[in-house]
């Protein structure tokens, strides 16, 4: 998580629901400013690294009255306002999985783009 209230990403434990097929993310339970904009958007990024690709799924919230991003601020050029959520997703299995250490490179590439 790139929180708006921080310096650097944090690890943060994200509830799921779980269907039969799939794992479905509860950022609402992580995101700050929920008071300010009560809806969470997402997206999914493909990142391709010497051919083989890996998914991930963007969530935040878009709202000119949300805090200005100081995680975001302190890695790259230009702003953000909220919190910003990565989660990867399965190759074989539908849904998020779980987070690996290699993949917070490819995050960080990931909020810098």
């Amino acid at each position: 998580m790139y929180p708006a209230a921080g310096k650097k990403p944090v690890y943060v434990e994200v509830k799921t629901h779980s269907t039969s097929t799939s794992r479905f993310p509860a950022a609402e339970l992580v995101f700050s400013g929920m008071d300010i904009e009560p809806g969470v958007h997402d997206t999914i990024i493909t990142v391709i690294v010497n051919g083989k690709p890996s998914k991930f799924n963007l969530l935040c919230k878009a709202n000119p009255r949300l805090v200005a991003n100081q995680t975001v601020a302190a890695m790259c050029v230009g702003g953000w306002r909220g919190d910003i959520l990565l989660m990867k997703m399965g190759k074989r299995a539908p849904g998020v999985v779980n987070w690996r250490g290699a993949d917070n490179y490819l995050a960080n590439l990931i909020v810098k783009e």
